[in-house]
């Protein structure tokens, strides 16, 4: 492969935009070899170290052996793959090639690349890293009769692939031979076309990441080096480290003098403001406008709010043709104040009671597409319009049954159902956790109650599907033995069902439908279920979240029996499976049973959080592991546990409530399930940036409200806190008690014009830059559902406010002129509603 100069620009669309596409050309003429350009390599111990000409961080993060990390710290974390079998591998491919048969050594390397894509190696026992990353490693160093011998095979078959693409820029072409041969003698040509393809992207990141291998990992490039440093320069000014960008041009003079060089200088001294302005506003963040969203009308919160319709199934534990359509209820027009729907049944009263005095929290939240909410009850899923009337816009195909972990609810069994966990929280209260699996639905399974909406379709977890004129056919757990003081891992038995959002049309499920379920609205496709192969490789597994997709790419994260994958789909081939990778096993302190795991993605990387002490950076296109970085977990004894004498190593963990991990510039801001702890990780290296604590001032926080203008909202039971994302996590304001002597008993939202929060029988409402750093609420209403609940999680259309309490979902309006809400929602207990007069009053005091 040959990097022509007519090609020299075709791929840089980017770089004309700000003035100096000539300079940053392609062209192989100017191939140099200048060695300024490239790093003293020294061999030590079988690792190749890199001795840097300037400051930069070492993308392979290569220590020389003997430099163990404290181990101790990540005792409680999982269990991470590291293949003894390729590790003997390589040390007989040593053995071979301190013999030098170079032959037999080349071909045990390229054996470990096959087959290591979810292989880890650390050398610290903090950062673990793709164990192909350590065979390229091995082959940089190899003499000129080496080298020859491995490029035999890696040439032809690197040119085989090009030959296939039948084009020299087809990007997944390009990254097959990028991480399959790299050391080969195209492989820094076709590492370089994909960087461009990723910089005419906008992937600065991955860029960065691939133009950092060839300028300090190939055994001979022959790409220009002056066209990979400014591109290098460049990539790092965009990916926020300018200092870095300085140091690369200042340490390789060539390139400094170069017409790109030196207009990557004019944009580090700031003296092209046009073009920085331009390039950032082409590079903006993806993800700056998490989970927002859409502001209401200004008078808003000016009068209390009443629920003027809402939506309520009963709670069971399985519901029937007749159970399942629910009750619709519309306040009267001419009286809202008036409205109470006082139908709750006494079950549902014993769970309001619950909820006040254990501070529970509903779970799931209400999505809106095009003019449609959509809410999932607790035996399936369904479609409102916006202005609701009598009649759903569609309802899912088919029934489901929930099915808690069935590792725990056999423990609760053999308990005679009746073991509740007991936690305590900050302020010393000793709260009970929901025990039963209606209460675990409803206020604690936020696995189960994942929902997301892409590209017109919706992805919904769910339990095994059943006929309203059959048994459900979850399994009986009481029948199921259960071996005391062994650690067993958590386990999911759930399906993934796809929706047609508009329809609400099956589309399919993983594992595959029952064609012959009766009696439901819609019908089920004959084509409902996934191909043969997704069929045998899911079965035994669960999902753990819901999915994110990426063009018709679906990624999810499933459990196997307490071990992690990360799963890939075609959502336009009936969800058959595309790749899957391992990534960690449960460790004996446990995980929380009930959090979701959410898979994030940016560019090529995709990130998955396993709330078991590790993170992981991966490959998008094929799942490979680029790395995984060990946390400290923290937690506490299990108390139920401890008393009932089984699983005695098993913590209680109270971080966030789920595993999330956001995508921003060169980092990645992680917020585990099991630390109370945000911090921030380099996409490139692998290395903490920067940590701060969830609870700054004592509060906890507990879930992401979400990202304005560069600032990360966080909220808890107490408080809300702002992050600085610009700032390494600054704290801007909050993290004090904010809400009186009230507690939010549900999740707030985010907005471009403020932060609602439900606060005990009310909505309050927060500014998004206050006055003061623990700043007082600017509106607030009270709030009547007709019974006596708190105010769960709150959703907001743009108009109105809606809530979700579970198995209920209220639209909330004004009350009318001279009315109040005159909520008969009480609290029990000690904790009453602050109201804001009287918090204004005091201040004003």
């Amino acid at each position: 492969m040959q990097i022509s100069k007519t090609n020299s620009g075709y791929h840089t669309r980017l770089l004309i935009c700000i003035g100096f596409v000539a300079s940053m050309g392609m062209g192989a003429e100017n191939c140099l070899r200048g060695q300024e350009l490239r790093p003293a390599i020294q061999v030590q111990g079988g690792f190749r170290v890199v001795r840097h000409n300037v400051l930069i961080n070492d993308l392979l993060g290569v220590q020389q052996p003997g430099l163990v990390g404290q181990e101790g710290e990540f005792a409680l974390g999982a269990t991470l793959k590291t293949d003894p079998d390729l590790e003997s591998i390589l040390e007989t491919a040593a053995r071979y090639q301190a013999d030098g048969n170079w032959d037999v050594a080349s071909q045990l390397w390229q054996a470990v690349l096959e087959r290591s894509n979810d292989t880890l190696v650390s050398t610290d026992g903090k950062t673990y890293r793709s164990m192909m990353e350590q065979v390229e490693r091995i082959l940089a160093t190899l003499p000129a009769e080496g080298l020859a011998v491995y490029r035999i095979n890696a040439d032809a078959n690197s040119r085989e692939i090009l030959a296939r693409a039948d084009d020299e820029w087809n990007q997944q072409a390009l990254s097959e031979i990028t991480v399959r041969y790299f050391p080969s003698s195209i492989g820094d040509e076709a590492a370089f076309r994909l960087a461009c393809l990723l910089m005419d992207q906008h992937e600065f990141v991955g860029a960065q990441r691939i133009l950092e291998k060839i300028l300090y990992l190939h055994p001979d490039p022959n790409v220009d080096p002056v066209a990979v440093v400014t591109r290098l320069a460049l990539c790092s000014f965009v990916n926020g480290n300018a200092d870095l960008a300085g140091k690369l041009l200042a340490a390789n003079p060539v390139a400094a003098s170069s017409m790109a060089g030196k207009a990557v200088f004019g944009l580090l001294s700031g003296s092209e403001e046009g073009s920085r302005a331009a390039l950032m506003q082409m590079t903006g963040n993806s993800f700056s406008g998490l989970r927002v969203q859409p502001s209401l009308p200004e008078p808003a919160l000016q009068k209390d709010l009443v629920a003027t319709w809402q939506f309520c199934v009963d709670p069971a534990s399985s519901y029937n043709k007749k159970d399942v359509a629910g009750r619709i209820t519309l306040a009267k027009p001419d009286a809202p104040a008036e409205f109470a729907a006082k139908n709750a049944n006494s079950l549902e009263q014993s769970f309001h009671k619950d909820w006040w005095k254990n501070n529970w929290r509903p779970t799931g939240q209400a999505l809106f597409h095009n003019g449609q909410i959509i809410f999932k009850s607790p035996a399936n899923l369904m479609a409102w319009s916006i202005e609701p009337g009598f009649d759903p816009a569609w309802v899912s195909a088919w029934l489901n049954k929930f099915e808690p972990d069935v590792t725990l609810m056999t423990i609760r069994a053999a308990q005679g159902g009746k073991v509740r966990d007991v936690i305590a929280n900050q302020r010393g209260q000793m709260l009970e956790q929901p025990g039963d699996e209606i209460s675990l639905q409803l206020f604690s399974d936020d696995v189960h109650a994942t929902t997301c909406v892409s590209h017109n379709r919706i992805y919904s977890i769910e339990g095994p599907s059943y006929s309203v004129s059959s048994t459900p056919r979850g399994q009986n757990i009481r029948n199921q033995g259960f071996q005391w003081g062994v650690h067993t891992n958590r386990t999911r038995n759930n399906w993934l069902a796809c929706y047609d959002a508009t329809t609400g049309l099956a589309l399919w499920k993983i594992p595959e439908a029952e064609k012959k379920v009766t009696g439901n609205r819609n019908p089920v496709p004959e084509n409902a279920g996934p191909a043969e192969q997704t069929e045998k490789e899911f079965t035994g597994g669960g999902f753990m979240g819901a999915p994110i997709v990426a063009g018709s790419m679906v990624f999810a994260p499933v459990n196997h029996g307490g071990a992690i994958y990360a799963y890939c789909f075609d959502a336009d081939r009936n969800g058959q499976l595309v790749w899957k990778t391992y990534l960690c096993d449960e460790p004996e302190s446990g995980a929380r049973t009930w959090t979701p795991i959410t898979i994030t993605s940016d560019g090529s990387d995709l990130f998955v959080g396993s709330g078991m002490g590790v993170v992981f950076c991966l490959d998008r296109a094929t799942g490979n592991v680029r790395f995984g970085q060990r946390y400290v977990r923290d937690g506490s004894q299990n108390v139920m546990a401890m008393r009932n004498n089984f699983q005695p190593n098993s913590l209680n963990f109270e971080g966030w409530d789920e595993d999330l991990i956001i995508p921003w510039g060169g980092e990645m801001i992680c917020l585990p399930s099991d630390a109370s702890v945000v911090f921030s990780i380099d996409r490139r290296s692998g290395d903490v940036l920067w940590s701060a604590g969830s609870k700054p001032l004592g509060e906890p926080l507990t879930y992401v409200l979400g990202i304005h203008n560069r600032v990360l909202y966080a909220a808890g039971k107490s408080t809300i806190v702002a992050f600085d994302l610009d700032g390494q996590g600054r704290m801007l304001w909050g993290g004090e008690p904010m809400f009186g002597n009230g507690v939010s008993y549900g999740r707030g939202i985010l907005t471009n014009d403020g932060i609602y929060m439900p606060v005990g029988s009310s909505v309050w409402k927060y500014a998004l830059e206050p006055d003061s750093s623990s700043p007082l609420p600017v509106a607030q209403s009270s709030v009547n559902l007709g019974m006596n609940s708190p105010v769960g999680n709150l959703t907001s259309d743009g108009q109105h406010l809606w809530v979700q309490n579970g198995n209920r979902l209220f639209r909330l309006e004004p009350v009318a002129d001279g009315e109040r809400a005159r909520t008969s929602a009480t609290e029990p207990g000690p904790h009453q509603d602050s109201t804001v007069s009287s918090l204004l009053r005091t201040e004003t005091d």
